[in-house]
């Protein structure tokens, strides 16, 4: 067991999912199993597709399209299907979309994919009861997203195509889309060293320091600190208490962690060396962290409703905030709608100085489409389904499932830019992106500027990342504990953050901790990661 102490503990951090849930999307980590490197299915970029402005890499840069493509040639040559009836299960956030009746993007998708397409759609908070209903009843759809469910490995096995035969190495090649999906993703999707998922892509880089520049700028302050020192002196100087200002603040303290912890270069979730790993909780890094954190709150430079409102969007557009770590995808779902607010990236550098910060890495995957067993023609329909739903950016079916029919769900202003409709803006409500999803790019509507920005903010990050090394591996512990056992370590730290338990209980918290489950997730990892040799 280790021996905590004060500078061998780590605070928890919920990063993953306050990020995802900046995007509108709540996080939770996405359903995988072992990793399996010669079972991944080969990267063959689309060709075919409309070329980035700005390039990205392999490493995880994504890439940068300064206006949208004119062009919009076709990548799938056929209709995937001829006329047959297809079932589906998603999850949704927000307002359900029309009934099919009354759809016309619903329609003209059916049309596209030459199948009549059922979807089973259920709110995100109702999704593990129904889906447990649904597995219970025997009867699966065709197509069932997955983020993470008991014994998901077993289930699998029991009730769903394994996919191996169809993906791994060159057999993906009949599927064009989905071999242009990065391959890191495809690390989500593969459980007892076989293929069984469609990963639903996100971008590596999944949180952004943001920072108003207007803020900053007229304090004389760069956004790019030297050390953590000039860190804390950047957020003293933005705070000024009689103008009700501060320098940062969020729902609940965990985006500070996650920046700061970077800074420390705590592992991201877990940390590997010779097959032995160490969890955040477990981590000196972290220790620090909470130290800085818990300075920071005694010093008034957090937000002081952080511990007891989540309304960090709207301070830091107030101006109420001036640095905000949060999602990447904050930008497009909250940047572009202020155009008069100057935003920029803050770069966050090593603690004690020396460069970049280690950037926590994303998992580049939501979730996980999975497809019913059964007849391997119908198997392959779905795979071709979900390899239209997958068409890169700019190709003719990406541009039809993102705003359907120009002129009906979306028209095109002077510069060559789609725009939904109203009745576009509820009929393309339609979950499809969780069944099949292109690599994330960046692209800002209007806006080729904000492109460069976060293109060059992902180029220099993106060769500090740090991933995480449990990544690809199944712990049925953690499936069923984590979560649970990740909250009452939060309400811990917050409550040593605000002074309402001393920095000492922080060790009977981590034991509690590992007690509970957290040495069991770890005895579950590592013995994967010996079996990888």
């Amino acid at each position: 067991m280790t021996r905590l102490t004060r500078r061998t503990l780590l605070g928890a951090t919920l990063g993953t999912a306050l990020l995802a849930g900046c995007t509108g999307e709540p996080g939770g980590t996405p359903a995988t199993g072992p990793t399996a490197g010669p079972v991944l299915p080969r990267h063959l970029r689309q060709d075919g597709a409309p070329a980035p402005d700005l390039p990205g890499d392999t490493n995880g840069v994504a890439d940068g399209y300064l206006a949208y493509p004119q062009d919009h040639p076709r990548s799938v040559p056929q209709p995937p299907g001829s006329g047959e009836s297809v079932s589906a299960m998603t999850m949704t956030y927000g307002p359900l979309p029309p009934a099919r009746e009354q759809n016309k993007y619903w329609q003209s998708i059916e049309a596209s994919l030459g199948i009549t397409l059922d979807i089973t759609l259920t709110p995100s908070t109702d999704y593990q009861e129904k889906l447990s209903a649904v597995v219970a009843s025997g009867q699966v759809p065709d197509i069932v997203q997955i983020q993470k469910f008991p014994k998901l490995p077993q289930l699998l096995e029991a009730k769903f195509a394994d996919l191996t035969e169809h993906l791994s190495g060159d057999a993906i090649k009949d599927y064009p889309n989905l071999a242009n999906l990065p391959s890191q993703v495809w690390r989500t999707s593969i459980f007892n060293n076989r293929i069984y998922g469609i990963p639903n892509p996100r971008m590596l880089v999944s949180n952004y320091v943001f920072a108003r520049k207007d803020l900053l700028a007229a304090k004389g302050l760069s956004l790019t600190p030297a050390d953590g020192a000039e860190f804390l002196e950047t957020c003293r100087a933005l705070t000024d208490h009689k103008k009700q200002q501060y320098a940062t603040g969020d729902g609940g303290s965990a985006a500070t962690l996650l920046a700061v912890s970077q800074m420390f270069g705590a592992p991201n979730e877990w940390r590997e060396e010779g097959g032995k790993l160490t969890h955040l909780y477990e981590s000196e890094e972290y220790a620090r962290t909470i130290e800085v954190v818990k300075g920071m709150w005694r010093d008034g430079v957090m937000h002081p409703n952080t511990f007891s409102a989540a309304t960090d969007r709207l301070w830091f557009y107030a101006g109420a905030t001036a640095i905000w770590a949060t999602g990447s995808g904050q930008w497009n779902a909250g940047v572009r709608d202020h155009p008069d607010i100057p935003v920029d990236l803050m770069v966050l550098p090593q603690w004690d100085g020396g460069g970049v910060a280690p950037w926590k890495l994303g998992t580049g995957s939501f979730s996980n489409a999975f497809i019913a067993a059964g007849d391997p023609d119908r198997v392959r329909l779905m795979l071709r389904i979900c390899n239209w739903l997958a068409a890169p950016f700019g190709t003719a079916e990406y541009h039809l499932r993102s705003y359907g029919v120009e002129g009906v769900t979306h028209t095109v202003n002077a510069q060559g830019e789609p725009q939904l409709t109203e009745s576009g803006k509820t009929d393309t409500r339609l979950p499809l992106s969780y069944l099949g999803q292109a690599p994330g790019v960046i692209y800002t509507a209007g806006r080729p500027d904000d492109v460069r920005r976060q293109h060059a903010y992902q180029k220099t990050v993106v060769p500090t990342g740090l991933a995480n090394p449990v990544l690809g591996l199944q712990s049925e512990t953690a499936d069923e504990k984590a979560t649970v056992l990740a909250r009452t370590m939060t309400s811990t730290i917050n409550d040593i953050l605000t002074d309402r338990q001393p920095f000492e209980a922080y060790a009977a918290a981590v034991q509690s901790w590992l007690q509970a489950g957290g040495q069991q997730m770890k005895d579950e990892y590592e013995e994967q990661l010996q079996q990888q040799g």
